[in-house]
């Protein structure tokens, strides 16, 4: 069994039973109105390798027997470094394969859909809360920001060096029994962040930023980050801006020098995730997913996503139905 994801979902917004089997675990995420979440503060007696745990770090080692789970919310940083095996997985209706010598990165709020895992897989994880992912990287916080909220993941090729940094995080900690051990742990994790950060330096080079662009770029990740946290993200760009203290005039002019697309587009694309989860993995009616989503009525969430999907709500579900992917 997953065990490494059921208890992460032992507390979890649906009440996922430790003990029920994978099938059931799979029909409740289809039926609730909520995708089950992972919480660091509820992992309990997970039975699995955990070097260490507390309410707001979690390093594990050599998780293995994952079976598949339909669907689940991660409430905090995570990075899983897959050692042997293969994992499948959907993030935003995008069909990812990990393999061997490859990490994801992710950021809180990420949502997992169809995990699934070949027999041999293992993998190690480290889960971090927002708080403690600030005090690990410090200054270099603006660079996960600026990679993960507007991807969500990212997948790395891990080269010797990076592996023997994990591998010295792992064999050193193991052996210490010391009131500092904590200390020591987020010693090691700063390590091997920053060689995150690291590499996505290298992947798209950081140039020094003007004052003025530097705020700029803060002012855009909060916005992106606020967008992520909303349990209904469909809001004015006026309330966005408002929580950011600027205009939405403003908020237009930073999001278009940055990213190229308006505050509009940036929350349409959260809004549209969303969507395709609930459509392909869930049972819940057109009607009430229009109305947990923050939709007027079903039919502007008809043309909202007749628009962005190409495909009436109805006929989108209809065609994912016979998708491989989906939860029976």
């Amino acid at each position: 069994m997953w065990y490494f994801w059921q208890n992460f979902t032992k507390f979890a917004v649906v009440k996922l039973n430790l003990e029920q089997n994978v099938m059931e675990q799979n029909a409740i995420s289809r039926m609730t109105n909520e995708v089950p979440h992972l919480v660091l503060a509820d992992i309990n007696d997970a039975p699995v390798n955990i070097e260490y745990q507390d309410d707001e770090l979690v390093v594990t080692d050599d998780i293995r027997d994952l079976p598949n789970i339909a669907a689940c919310k991660i409430e905090f940083n995570m990075a899983v470094l897959c050692v042997a095996g293969k994992m499948q997985f959907e993030v935003g209706g995008e069909q990812i394969t990990l393999t061997s010598r490859q990490v994801i990165v992710c950021r809180t709020n990420t949502v997992f859909t169809n995990l699934m895992a070949s027999p041999d897989i293992s993998c190690r994880a480290m889960c971090v809360s927002d708080r403690i992912l600030k005090e690990i990287l410090q200054s270099q916080i603006s660079i996960w920001n600026k990679t993960l909220y507007p991807n969500r993941y990212v997948v790395l090729n891990l080269d010797d060096t990076f592996l023997l940094s994990i591998d010295l995080l792992a064999s050193v900690f193991r052996g210490i029994d010391s009131p500092l051990r904590r200390d020591i742990l987020l010693c090691l994790l700063r390590a091997d962040f920053l060689m995150v950060c690291n590499q996505f330096v290298t992947a798209e080079p950081h140039s020094p930023l003007a004052d003025g662009q530097s705020r700029m770029e803060a002012l855009f990740h909060r916005f992106l980050e606020n967008i992520a946290r909303r349990e209904i993200k469909k809001a004015s760009v006026a309330e966005y801006a408002s929580e950011l203290c600027i205009t939405p005039k403003y908020l237009s002019t930073i999001c278009r020098k940055l990213s190229g697309k308006s505050p509009t587009e940036w929350i349409s694309e959260y809004v549209v995730e969303e969507i395709v989860y609930y459509l392909k993995n869930t049972d819940v009616s057109i009607k009430e997913i229009s109305h947990l989503l923050g939709f007027d009525n079903p039919s502007h969430f008809g043309k909202f996503v007749k628009a962005h999907l190409g495909q009436s709500p109805q006929e989108y579900r209809k065609s994912q139905a016979s998708s491989p992917s989906r939860a029976h």
